[in-house]
Formats: C-alpha cells, structure tokens, sequence
C-alpha cells in the first residue's frame, strides 16, 4: 500500500531557552485521502490532518510491513503568523508541569494563566478541557461515525473564526499529539522543505518502527511536481527552499548535519525568522 503524507516543522521563539535547541513544533500532516481514521474531516469543511512526531504519523495510518510512505516536509514562510488552539493541554499541563507541545516555559504560562482564574474555576477550566479532549481522542469514536468529534470541530470553529487549526491527543498513539489545520491555512502560509518516500520494513510493538530511506527530491516545480535525486543516493534528510542564513551555516558543514547539528540548525531557522 502508498501513503501520501506532508511533514511540516515550524519554528518560533527562542530555540535555545527550549531544552538543547529544540524546534518549537514537528509536524506531519497526512494527505486528504489518508484521513479514514480522523473523523475530524467532512466534505463541506475539510481539515488536514496532522501529527506531532513521525512515529505518530506512521502509528494513526497503521502502516504495515513493506507499505510506502510519501513525506513532504513543509514549515511556516518566514514571519508568518498562525492562531492554533490546543485541546487537553491545559489538563496535561495540570497533571505533569509541562506542556506537550512547546516544553517547560510555555507550559509555565499555562499554568499560570489557570492559577490566575482562581482555584474554582481554574478546576472547572481543567474539567472542560479534558472531557474536550476525551471525546476527539476517543478510541470508540468511529462506532457513532465520530459525531461527536465533528460537531465539537464545527463549534471550535464557529466560535473562534480566528482560528486556523488546533492540537488535540491521538487516539492511536500514547502521548502524541495531532493537528487539525484549515487547507487554507496549509496553502498559503506553508513552505515546502523537504520530500521523501520511505518503505516500512518492520512494525514493532510500542508505536515503532524500522524504514529505509527510497527517494528524496531536492526541488519542486512551478506545477508542484518534484524532482527527483537518483535512486542511487542515500540520505536521510534532503532540504532545500532555506534562508540566506540556512545555506551558510550549511556550506559551514559540507552540506552535512551530523549528530545535535541538527538543533544547531534549527536555532539557525529561528534567528533568521
């Protein structure tokens, strides 16, 4: 089986106060057709559907053994803006002291904005949040043709018109996290980095998995279509579409990122933003 799925990572405030450099956000958001287990998506509002880690992505398709993998990696344009909300966060951040999503400082502020509704509340808040956050996590969901899912969607939206997607538990995987972003939103604030297919070779217990690298683009057309580097190199990221400042500090390194280099890299991304 082919899978068609889009990997985004975004980048934003100071890198270097999130823990070793850490990006703020990894996303893959899956391919349209991909969406059979979201229950998030209608034909009159569609979402694309997004995760915050790849072995989330790989774990919500149930990918099997010898299944291909397409992945476009995509971020924010330089000094765009986006208005995510998040589900079940405030509760996470309630029961473990950290946010999910962006670490220690941001979910310092969390609690803090809870703290500041008083204890009362501040409880009702967190109750809120969690029961929002049980019904789009659901694993039973699908038994009601997520009815619940999808009208608690359409009133997100219809309350925050602002709002261009939100973060919410996944059913499949412990502890991951998606996303569900207007198409929108995607088409025109999102910068395509990266593509590459991928052939799962083994699906192992606890959400992992063994995959070998196939195919990487190293550009894409005006009409969107990729171009392809020879089936002969081997690679684990290809990106291409960086800033001024990016190149630099890749040229620095032969064109090679090597160990922590990486979150070298990303500090970089957010310098330049």
């Amino acid at each position: 089986m082919r899978w068609a799925a889009v990997h985004f990572f975004g980048v934003g405030g100071n890198a270097s106060d999130r823990g070793g450099g850490q990006p703020l956000l990894t996303w893959f958001i899956l391919h349209p057709s991909s969406l059979r287990c979201s229950g998030l998506t209608t034909l009159a509002i569609p979402l694309l559907y997004a995760s915050t880690r790849k072995l989330t992505v790989l774990t919500e398709l149930d990918v099997q053994e010898g299944d291909f993998v397409h992945l476009i990696a995509i971020r924010m344009k330089q000094g765009a803006g986006v208005h995510f909300m998040a589900l079940g966060d405030f509760y996470h951040v309630f029961k473990a002291g950290f946010s999910r999503l962006v670490g220690d400082e941001t979910g310092g502020a969390v609690s803090r904005t809870v703290n500041n509704f008083g204890a009362e509340m501040g409880l009702r808040v967190i109750y809120v949040d969690a029961f929002l956050s049980s019904l789009l996590s659901d694993p039973l969901a699908h038994t009601n043709d997520y009815a619940q899912t999808r009208a608690l969607r359409y009133a997100v939206f219809r309350k925050i018109k602002e709002g261009e997607g939100f973060f919410y538990p996944s059913v499949r995987d412990t502890i991951g996290m998606n996303l569900a972003i207007r198409p929108e939103t995607f088409d025109t604030k999102g910068q395509v980095m990266s593509s590459q297919v991928i052939q799962i070779l083994r699906k192992r217990e606890f959400g992992f998995y063994d995959f070998r690298y196939c195919r990487h683009a190293k550009w894409f057309e005006g009409d969107g279509s990729f171009v392809w580097l020879p089936e002969t190199e081997h690679h684990e990221w290809v990106l291409f579409g960086m800033t001024a400042e990016e190149e630099q500090f890749m040229r620095s390194r032969e064109g090679m990122l090597r160990g922590n280099e990486f979150f070298d890299f990303m500090r970089v991304s957010t310098q330049s933003d």
